[in-house]
């Protein structure tokens, strides 16, 4: 498949400034400007804000996490719900306001035009530019760029301007396409409903998978398996792919996680392992698994192309530490999707059954994102921004089936 172009924002956080550059194919040169640092105090009440938006009925939804008060006290956000009729309408807005403000703070004069240009080439070629987000650092990647919105459009939603981040300064790994089979493992704790975990139907993800795979598992092209829910299970399943097989090419996530702001670091909750006899210190029930164990865990497969995360604030960070998204792709993992915000139950199950419908249909992995946005929002859903994809791949065809 070819390679796509990629309009390349390079963005590079130095004290109170940030020095973005823009580079592309189709640009002769490439085009720089330096902004002021956003304030991360003031980001983060707009992502709170979001976070309130999308979550606008806590009366009738289920997230996967254990949910702060969502309380809306916000003078903005009250206002949006007064001179509107429609929760969906006054998310919406909320997502527009947010994503121009985010919009208006990166495209300089000089990155728009270049920008725009580039847009304008790739169209009379036929051709997607994607929009390739490289930062240096955990810096400015804790923001919410899947809602940039460019005065008429979100970026995201077009097929024509699939949003990408990439951990890596322009890194671009070059694998070869996997042929089938290609093999799935999915891992499914089995935490109980408690005060500080909701229950959450994992039961309806995992036949939507299914049923999303059918064809390609009957064809003999793929093969799904899940794991048990504790580290030592998701270690044999990784040590073990399926009969004849070298690796496992997909591991998927359903449950619970998040990002610490205490230990600085983004987690999933898993399953604990049963002690040893006169080990009385190991904790039981469930297990805060952070991104740096997982990533080890992960490593012990070493075929990997694709890790999703569908819990909540798998691409969640700060403005001094990394997401586990970023941190997985900073360890060399391919591309990982994740959440950077609490999503619900029926969000997480919708997208993940789009997801693998177009990844079954052969679809390029940014294509296959976006597709399942469009979807989301054509259905109400204003997580269509939630989704997270880290990709290294320049065309995001990382399987042949």
């Amino acid at each position: 498949m070819p390679v796509e172009p990629s309009f390349v924002l390079q963005i590079t956080p130095s004290g109170g400034t940030c020095q973005v550059e823009a580079r592309c194919p189709f640009l002769s040169g490439s085009a720089s400007a330096t902004i002021k640092t956003p304030s991360a105090a003031e980001w983060q009440k707009r992502l709170q804000l979001l976070q309130d938006a999308l979550l606008w009925r806590p009366d009738t939804i289920k997230a996967r996490t254990s949910l702060p008060d969502l309380t809306v006290n916000s003078n903005r956000l009250r206002a949006a719900q007064r001179r509107r009729a429609s929760d969906v309408s006054a998310s919406e807005q909320i997502i527009k306001e947010t994503g121009q403000d985010l919009f208006e703070a990166f495209f300089s004069k000089s990155i728009w035009t270049a920008y725009t240009e580039s847009f304008e080439k790739a169209r009379n070629q036929m051709s997607t530019l994607h929009l390739r987000l490289s930062f240096t650092g955990p810096g400015l990647s804790y923001l919410p760029w899947e809602t940039l919105h460019d005065g008429v459009r979100h970026l995201a939603l077009s097929t024509q301007s699939p949003i990408v981040r990439n951990a890596h300064l322009d890194s671009n790994i070059d694998l070869p396409v996997a042929s089938p089979p290609i093999t799935v493992l999915g891992m499914v704790p089995k935490i109980k409903n408690t005060s500080e975990f909701d229950e959450i139907d994992t039961v309806s993800e995992r036949n939507n998978i299914r049923s999303a795979l059918a064809s390609l598992i009957d064809q003999h092209k793929l093969i799904l398996q899940w794991s048990g829910g504790t580290p030592m299970d998701l270690i044999h399943s990784l040590r073990n792919p399926p009969h004849e097989q070298p690796t496992w090419h997909i591991f998927h996530y359903s449950g619970h996680g998040g990002f610490d702001q205490s230990a600085q670091r983004g987690f999933i909750v898993v399953d604990a392992d049963p002690g040893p006899v006169g080990v009385s210190t190991l904790k039981s029930g469930s297990l805060t698994l952070y991104s740096d164990v997982l990533s080890g865990i992960l490593d012990t497969t070493r075929g990997l192309r694709l890790v999703i995360l569908n819990s909540c604030g798998g691409a969640s960070g700060s403005s001094s530490a990394s997401s586990a998204a970023q941190e997985l792709v900073n360890q060399g993992f391919p591309a990982v999707i994740a959440m950077q915000f609490p999503i619900t139950d029926q969000a997480a199950i919708y997208f993940s059954a789009i997801l693998y419908k177009y990844l079954a249909d052969n679809t390029p992995l940014h294509h296959a994102v976006t597709h399942a946005r469009q979807q989301m929002k054509a259905n109400s859903m204003a997580e269509w921004i939630t989704p997270v994809l880290y990709m290294q791949s320049a065309n995001g065809q990382l399987f042949r089936t």
